[in-house]
């Protein structure tokens, strides 16, 4: 643990005999002055000190100085000097304090002159949390270093710098390459340092929230160092999109103005967000951009010549633009102008761009310049528009200029935003020769793009579209129907084979090679391969082997053999092998060799001889048989597995698939089956010498009966009465368990039966509606569950009653809950609310609240929040009710952190249950409680 020597809390001074000087005087006053300096009696300094001080018993005095320098003088009570000390102040400056770097050779200097290395906005008084205006500020940290023989960098430190006029860099001291005065600008990185730019007069013409202008002396002025490591957001009328109806808001202004930079320096790491335009740059060459994310704006990059240069040598390196209206970027003229990786998606749109064409990169050429594009390994996605990357020749341009386009990915994958062609070429220029050359590019659509041929790949066109040549070499066209048909596949020199694009496999050529001694074309010389037609020949002999389009075959019928005598192949694999001149073949199925379509050789676990077709082949024929069948298993026949005999001889095969020895000594068959009739039934028989079939009928109808050996019809008023419709219960006991609930009729002087050990009941006259006493109900095993007190009626053994007077009531006062903590009724309805008991006569030890509870109610209005239970949000999802109120649980802890109990409390609840623990609240006095406090 780190430690620190306290200062004097309080300053006490002495006589010249070393006593507390008791009632002394500390005078105040300016340094090197007689003039009076207020001095203060605590840090706040809103109170001032008399001049003199008067110092108390112990010689002491509050002491507290301002940011001026003191002169103090000491005397007596009666006025006698003590000392005089000059120069005294109440902090210590940076430069006063010394700084000695470790190592070897470090030189001392100051802790100021240490910080002043480096400058931080935040060092002139910027506040960087979103809301105070921190303009002047940072120019003020700008124009600091920019004066003459300072320069350095202005640090952006983590936060949000809200600005509302332009920030200038301008180099006004820097005159030549060896005067210093040079500054940048460097944040902590796009996501930790913000500038939020809310300029109200924000326009395409008052510069950008960073404005760079070398205009004046630009000739001395190259930036080389490294600017960037913050983000730029638009505040105040910014750019938007609005996602449902897939419209932009073109907000106003600039974010970057960068004009006159002659460049060998980076801007690094800068996200732009919310302009009309992202950073436009004006008469600059030479300039790296690396890792810009520029979004939501009409224009992402805007290049282009001013009075100056044309836009020569520019670089852009991994940067990623998305949300562009109009245009990824505009490049008018210049080169060669780089785009190494990085992503350009979702800019374009398919009508209304601020500059008639839209798309990704839209370059338009102003002068001769050899070298124009050089677009590598960008991903390009989901624009819309003419075209990805669109270069353009316009009327008079002189333009003699190679482009070259690779390693590039082009996906469209809207039904709604796509580019009508990813890679175009607009030449209307009588003196412009263009060549793009494109290699390993990737061209897709991907789901729900639907391909058409109104759209391609690469295209071309123009008045003079003759002088354009675009050439491909290795390009991946995912559909053939946007497949361009416009480029020229590149080739070699002197006959070489053409290095076509992966698109146009299987094309041909008339072009002669040779590759590795072996000749390819119309070569003779042996060994060779020749070309007829469609035909490949090897060996170039009259017994050759030729590949022709549709087959490997010999030279001619029945001259080549596939191997030799000596020399076989170690393995042959053909799906059909055809044998002699006929329709004779053997083929594969699966794992099996068929032969001729009727029989197959099975491999496996269970290998053998097997038809083709189930029940289909036959194994021999009406004139070719098998002469004899050999057998050693079981033979399956029609489903049933028919094993090799044994025994002896005299056994015979069962229908069943089984050998067995005929039964008895003798044979027989069924002659005939009869049915004699006898007891109430009759029969028929069928077919009674081969299969019987037995048929029984009867000729009894209506009821029947029987006696255990025949049935005959029972005789209605013997055997059975029947019903007549409904009857009176009149005099008569009805014994149990025959007592039943008749469909209808009435109950007259009826005995009812004991219905159990402990019930009976009593008669009453039960005639219409009757009146029945019961008295002693068990249910279950409760006793005495339901039964009566005068004239009220008692449940659960005399817990509650109802009465005529007071309705439903517990039988004993203060004494039985209402549910429990796991039985719990849903809603109680009631005109009224509960009315607890508040008699002052039944209360006793009453106090007010201490500062403990006070302090707790204060911190349980802080609990108080919104909340759905468990058992309605499982039962009605989002549409149970959101209830208010706190946590028992967090009551506890409020009472905890105070130094008390909550269990001591009624407000607070809790029991067991078998072992779980369930809380709860007494809201009335829990509201009471915090009342107390408001």
């Amino acid at each position: 643990m780190t430690t620190y020597l306290t200062p004097n809390p309080k300053m006490q001074f002495f006589d010249a005999n070393g006593n507390p000087l008791a009632g002394g005087k500390l005078y105040t006053y300016s340094s090197g002055t007689s003039t009076p300096l207020t001095s203060y009696t605590d840090y706040t300094g809103n109170t001032a000190n008399t001049n003199p001080i008067i110092l108390d018993s112990r010689g002491e005095a509050n002491l507290w100085l301002g940011v001026n320098t003191y002169r103090l003088v000491l005397q007596t009570s009666t006025d006698v000097l003590i000392w005089t000390v000059d120069g005294v102040s109440g902090s210590f400056s940076a430069a006063d304090i010394s700084y000695l770097a470790a190592g070897a050779g470090a030189v001392t200097t100051t802790v100021q002159a240490k910080l002043r290395q480096t400058v931080s906005v935040q060092d002139f008084g910027a506040k960087g949390d979103g809301t105070t205006d921190d303009t002047l500020a940072i120019q003020a940290a700008i124009d600091a270093l920019s004066q003459a023989g300072v320069g350095g960098t202005v640090l952006l430190p983590a936060g949000a710098y809200k600005i509302t006029q332009n920030l200038s860099i301008t180099w006004p001291n820097s005159t030549n390459q060896d005067t210093p005065g040079r500054i940048t600008m460097q944040g902590e990185g796009a996501d930790i340092s913000y500038i939020y730019d809310y300029r109200s007069n924000a326009s395409a013409t008052t510069g950008g929230a960073i404005t760079i202008d070398f205009t004046a002396g630009y000739a001395n002025k190259f930036f080389t160092m490294s600017f960037g490591g913050f983000s730029l957001i638009k505040k105040f009328n910014a750019t938007s999109y609005d996602t449902v109806t897939s419209t932009y808001t073109i907000g106003a202004g600039t974010g970057l103005y960068i004009k006159n930079v002659p460049s060998i320096g980076e801007f690094n790491n800068i996200r732009v967000i919310g302009y009309n335009i992202g950073v436009n740059l004006v008469d600059c060459l030479g300039v790296i951009i690396n890792d810009f994310n520029v979004q939501l704006a009409d224009l992402g990059f805007v290049v282009a010549k001013s009075i100056f240069s044309e836009p020569t040598s520019m670089q852009f390196n991994s940067c990623t633009l998305a949300g562009c209206k109009s245009l990824a970027y505009l490049i008018q003229g210049g080169g060669p102008i780089a785009f190494n990786g990085g992503v350009i998606e979702s800019c374009g749109v398919m009508s209304g761009s601020s500059q008639g064409v839209s798309g990704g990169i839209y370059y338009e050429a102003t002068a001769f310049l050899p070298t124009q594009l050089v677009v590598d390994g960008v991903f390009f996605e989901n624009n819309g528009g003419a075209a990805d990357i669109y270069i353009n020749a316009p009327i008079s341009i002189a333009s003699r200029a190679s482009s070259n386009i690779s390693n590039c990915m082009f996906a469209r994958n809207s039904t709604t935003l796509y580019t009508t062609n990813n890679i175009y070429v607009l030449n209307n220029s009588a003196t412009a020769l263009l060549t793009v050359t494109t290699v390993s590019n990737g061209f897709k659509g991907y789901s729900p793009y639907v391909a058409s041929s109104s759209r391609k790949y690469i295209e071309k066109a123009g008045t003079y579209s003759a002088s354009t040549t675009i050439y491909n070499l290795g390009n991946f066209y995912d559909d053939a129907v946007e497949a361009p048909t416009t480029v020229i596949d590149i080739t070699g020199s002197s006959g070489s084979q053409n290095l076509q694009s992966v698109t146009t496999i299987g094309s041909t050529t008339t072009n002669n090679s040779q590759f590795n001694g072996v000749n390819i074309g119309t070569f003779s010389s042996v060994p060779s391969l020749t070309t007829t037609g469609t035909t490949i020949g090897f060996a170039n002999s009259t017994n050759a082997a030729l590949l022709v389009a549709s087959a490997w075959r010999g030279a001619a019928n029945n001259t080549n053999d596939l191997g030799a005598s000596s020399i076989n192949w170690n393995n042959v694999y053909a799906t059909t092998y055809n044998v002699g001149a006929g329709t004779a073949n053997i083929t594969a199925s699966g794992n099996n060799v068929v032969l001729n379509g009727v029989a197959a050789a099975v491999p496996g676990a269970t290998p053998g001889f097997a038809p083709v077709n189930n029940d289909t082949q036959f194994l021999g024929g009406s004139l070719l048989k098998w002469k004899s069948l050999y057998l050693a298993g079981i033979l399956d026949w029609n489903s049933y597995a028919i094993p090799a005999p044994t025994g002896s001889t005299t056994t015979f095969l069962r229908n069943d698939g089984t050998w067995v020895a005929p039964a008895g000594s003798g044979t027989g068959s069924v002659t005939s089956v009869s049915v004699v009739s006898a007891n109430g039934f009759a029969g028929t028989i069928a077919t009674p010498t081969t299969t019987p079939a037995i048929t029984l009928t009867t000729s009894i109808t209506g009821v029947l009966k029987g006696n255990g050996t025949a049935i005959s019809a029972a005789v209605a008023g013997t055997d059975y009465v029947t019903p007549t419709g409904t009857e009176t219960l009149s005099n008569k006991t009805l014994i149990a368990p025959a007592l039943g609930t008749p469909g209808s009729g009435n109950l007259a002087n009826c005995t009812f039966p004991t219905l159990n050990q402990n019930t009976t009941g009593t008669s009453g006259g039960l005639t219409g509606s009757p009146s029945i006493t019961v008295s002693g109900v068990t249910v279950s095993s409760a006793t005495n569950a339901v039964g009566s007190s005068g004239t009220n009626t008692t449940l659960g053994n005399n817990t509650v009653f109802i009465a005529p007077s007071t309705g439903f009531a517990p039988a004993v006062d203060n004494a039985y809950v209402l549910g429990a903590p796991t039985y719990r009724w849903t809603t109680v309805y009631a005109t009224t609310g509960t009315i607890n008991t508040s008699d002052a006569r039944q209360k006793q030890q009453d106090r007010p609240l201490s500062e403990a509870e006070r302090a707790v109610a204060v911190k349980v209005k802080g609990l108080i929040k919104t909340f759905k239970f468990n058992e309605a949000v499982e039962k009605k999802g989002n549409a149970a009710r959101i209830h208010v109120g706190v946590y028992a649980q967090e009551l506890s802890d409020a009472f905890a952190s105070e130094g008390l109990d909550a269990t001591q409390y009624g407000m607070f609840c809790y029991d067991e249950l078998e072992g779980t623990t369930v809380y709860g609240v007494r809201y009335e006095e829990l509201l009471a409680f915090v009342i107390s406090v408001l």
